[in-house]
């Protein structure tokens, strides 16, 4: 076991490495492709009306909650860009009369690995928190399912119970209050992100969690440390503010 154990800590080195050589993207970390990319996905959306200072009405859709089961193959079949007509009108909006704060269109799961630009998995979001939410939360995440896929086909072959690969339940959801900023009261103060590792297959054939997987599959401490960060859960502002929660 410490030599299967060696030789995974010397193929993340490697692709550590390979990230610096100049090429401008990562290859996908390698996947058993008996597995699905991901499990169950539900989303729940919100509804907003209001009317502006000159007596225009709006309505429409919002994301607010969104739940994945994610395995290291859903680098094999990513989302999609937001659509032009998704999360309209709130976000044309918000752009016209708040510019200062550069709305974008946000995914709660990311495109990278398997969002979709559709209304129900997008919501407002400055550009501030957008990049706190890649940074804490997306980026570390995807490190992880990269790793996961490698320790499993190091070591599938050396124990029963790494024939299961491993993953993570991903749950965004929106704050129940407003961000006062935006007077019409329509963006969410902030986004709840949370993880949950564990093993698919169980004895059922579902997805089982277990934070063991986090020491068993994760060489760098600093990563360790994010993901139970996500495992605990954080909240990001709309001003790009992180907070444990």
């Amino acid at each position: 076991m410490v030599q299967g154990f060696n030789q995974y800590a010397a193929a993340i080195n490697s692709q550590r490495a390979n990230r610096c050589s100049g090429r401008r993207t990562r290859p996908p970390s390698p996947f058993p492709p008996h597995f699905p990319p991901y499990l169950d996905n539900n989303f729940t959306e919100e509804n907003y009306n209001f009317t502006d200072i000159n007596g225009n009405n709006f309505q429409g859709l919002r994301g607010d909650r969104m739940e994945v089961t994610l395995l290291p193959g859903a680098f094999q079949e990513p989302g999609t860009a937001p659509g032009s007509n998704e999360l309209e009108p709130i976000t044309s909006f918000l752009r016209n009369h708040y510019p200062i704060h550069q709305f974008i269109k946000g995914h709660m799961w990311n495109q990278e690995i398997g969002g979709k630009g559709v209304t129900k998995n997008l919501v407002p979001l400055t550009s501030q928190a957008n990049s706190a939410h890649k940074n804490n939360a997306e980026t570390p995440l995807k490190e992880a399912l990269r790793q996961f896929g490698t320790f499993y086909q190091l070591n599938n072959s050396n124990h029963p119970d790494y024939a299961k690969v491993y993953g993570f339940e991903y749950v965004v959801e929106t704050e129940n209050d407003y961000w006062q900023i935006v007077t019409e009261l329509i963006v969410p103060n902030s986004i709840h992100v949370q993880v949950f590792p564990g093993k698919y297959p169980d004895a059922q054939g579902n997805f089982s969690r277990d934070n063991s997987i986090i020491n068993n599959a994760i060489t760098n401490q600093g990563l360790r440390d994010n993901i139970n960060r996500l495992v605990n859960g954080i909240w990001i502002d709309q001003n790009g503010v992180v907070t444990d929660a």
